[in-house]
This record gives structure tokens, sequence and C-alpha cells, in this order.
């Protein structure tokens, strides 16, 4: 057996298809987190969210206006002055979930590069 084999193999049985079958859920998680996060923002803290969103700001829907302006929300200082430690963690949480999608975007296209060809 060739020395990169075994990892191959733990790759292709294990890992791939665990990233596979939860790339889509996680998604869904990070988008309805999104879209929660929007409606709080909105209703709690309306001074952080943009007055002007140019294009966005027609009537296009809630869910492609969370995922324009939350994530650099998020991203940035406000977080921590948000006076409920709830908005905070579930700030929080978003980020996390948001790195965890790319996390496992990442290993499926890199299993494919890495992947010999046979």
């Amino acid at each position: 057996m060739p020395p990169g084999a075994f990892m191959l193999d733990i790759l292709n049985n294990y890992i791939l298809p665990a990233c596979f079958l939860s790339v889509l859920p996680v998604l869904f998680v990070y988008l309805y987190l999104c879209c929660h996060l929007h409606t709080i923002f909105k209703d709690s803290y309306p001074q952080l969210l943009s007055a002007n969103n140019g294009a966005m700001d027609s009537n296009i829907g809630i869910e492609f206006q969370a995922l324009h302006i939350i994530p650099p929300l998020i991203r940035s200082d406000i977080v921590q002055q948000l006076p409920s430690q709830y908005h905070q963690k579930l700030c929080k949480a978003t980020r996390l979930t948001g790195w965890l999608l790319i996390l496992l975007l990442f290993i499926i296209v890199a299993s494919f590069i890495i992947m010999p060809k046979s």
C-alpha cells in the first residue's frame, strides 16, 4: 500500500461522505440564523442596518437582504457592544456556522484537487 493511500482511503470513505451529507443542512441553518438576526436587528437595532441598501433595497426577499447585510455586520466590533447577551451569542453562533460551511465546502473542493487521477 502506498504511503498516502491510507489517508486517501479515510478521506474517501469517511470525511467526504460526512461533508456531502452535512453541507446542505449547515447551509439551511446558516440561512435561518442570518434571517433571524436580520429580523432581530430590524426590530431592536434599526440604526445598525444601513438605511440605503442600493439594489438590495427592492422587494427581493428578506433572505437575500439578510445574506447581504448580516455577515459583514456580525464580523464587526458592534456585536460586542450589543446590550443583549442572547444577541451576542446568536451572532457568534452565526459566525461559527458560516466558518463551518466554508470549511465543509473547502474540504469538498480540495478533495477533488488532491485525489489521484486513476
